[in-house]
């Protein structure tokens, strides 16, 4: 009895007292309780085999690389990965493989998505001009990008064409792509295919590899995967889960239930939480909709002075007033932006000014909404990121952490029969 009094003494000053550095330390907390590091895009700023910098790169790391490196800081990573579409271009018919990439998307060209279509065209094509134009002054770029450049040169003559004589934007989109791809396929990524900027492009199912990888070496670690879904629906993403030998780990949650604490995720083996952006049928057995959990603050930055003067909250978001009141289910995740984008993408300069623990600080402060459970950051080597969200969970103080339910668990942990 002695013996195990000193074992839930020891216990309580760790869950209570310290942080332990690893995992362990979360345990006690349920998923919504806990503040995660989010990877904000999967593009890396060098690939192999492509010695320049991406003009859509967010991060450094590999998918791997960053599993490895969130463990030896001692926390979970969510990650943050566009779904594409791609063509089957020994016909141009059909779809190819899914691929994570990151880059412009179909609708960014299309007038049902912005009121004011024409200018956005425009403004748009004048960005990706200003970055074919700064890329080619570095050395030996110019002649690598030469195949994208010739792809997009010709869409954006059809595009100027339709510009000028006013024509239909959805119909500009669509002839463009036959000229210039072979196929009117209406989920095409315009003009990228994938995201033809974007040489850290691959299929999905490799990134899913990884986190099996990740998952089968380690026992005691979890993954969160955020599914930014262009491929308009799920027919097409969920069979990868099986393809990837992931079905095992996945944790599918309920909308109207209690999130399981960490320590119940891990006993169970259910250490796989993905999520995606579009709508999933009640049926799906892998899938989670953000819609159903996750509100977030504004994310198009491209300064470190116009991040901390957001102070938006989407108050008309019904997962907003969940977290805020904790009703009816205090379930809800909120998910805070800070990274700065200018042209496609992030740069290792831009992640420094505002990966730190003052600059997030402060952005989270100005929201008002307390510590969120996705920080998500570019470059998430660069900075403080790990040091502000390892602090944030060795506070106790969250209005949303459930003590009881926190001793109930120590005292299931160690006097279970």
């Amino acid at each position: 009895m002695k013996k195990k009094f000193l074992l839930m003494a020891f216990a309580v000053s760790i869950i209570f007292n310290s942080y332990s550095g690893d995992i362990s330390s979360m345990h006690h907390k349920r998923f919504n309780e806990v503040s995660f590091i989010e990877m904000h895009n999967i593009s890396r700023y060098y690939e192999s085999g492509w010695p320049y910098p991406s003009p859509t790169g967010n991060q450094n790391l590999s998918v791997s690389q960053a599993l490895e490196y969130s463990k030896a800081h001692g926390a979970i990573l969510s990650i943050k990965i566009p779904a594409h579409w791609t063509f089957d271009y020994g016909n141009g018919k059909g779809k190819g493989p899914i691929m994570a990439a990151h880059g412009m998307y179909r609708r960014t060209f299309d007038d049902d998505y912005f009121a004011d279509g024409k200018n956005f065209i425009q403004n748009a094509i004048h960005e990706i001009d200003q970055e074919f134009a700064r890329l080619a002054t570095i050395p030996g770029v110019a002649q690598a990008i030469a195949p994208m450049k010739k792809k997009y040169d010709q869409y954006k003559g059809i595009v100027d064409g339709y510009l000028y004589w006013e024509k239909p934007i959805a119909d500009m989109d669509r002839v463009a792509r036959h000229v210039t791809f072979g196929s009117d396929e209406k989920a095409a990524i315009v003009p990228f295919t994938p995201c033809l900027v974007d040489p850290s492009a691959r299929p999905y199912l490799q990134v899913l590899a990884e986190i099996k990888q990740f998952l089968d070496n380690d026992r005691d670690q979890m993954v969160i995967l955020k599914i930014e879904n262009v491929t308009y629906g799920t027919d097409d993403i969920t069979p990868l889960f099986a393809q990837a030998e992931l079905t095992d780990y996945i944790h599918k949650q309920d909308k109207n239930a209690l999130w399981p604490t960490i320590g119940e995720l891990i006993a169970s083996n259910k250490r796989f939480v993905p999520f995606i952006t579009t709508h999933v049928p009640e049926d799906n057995p892998y899938l989670n909709a953000e819609s159903d959990f996750i509100w977030h603050t504004g994310w198009n930055f491209q300064t470190k002075a116009e991040l901390l003067a957001d102070h938006t909250v989407p108050t008309d978001n019904p997962n907003y007033h969940r977290w805020i009141t904790g009703k009816p289910i205090a379930n809800a995740l909120f998910r805070l932006p800070c990274h700065l984008t200018q042209g496609f993408g992030g740069r290792p300069d831009l992640a420094a000014q505002v990966n730190t623990k003052e600059v997030i600080t402060k952005h989270m402060e100005n929201i008002g909404a307390g510590k969120p459970t996705f920080l998500a950051i570019d470059f998430i080597d660069i900075g403080d990121g790990f040091e502000v969200v390892r602090q944030w969970n060795a506070e106790n103080d969250d209005a949303r952490n459930n003590d009881e339910h926190s001793v109930q668990m120590m005292y299931k942990m160690f006097f279970r029969q």
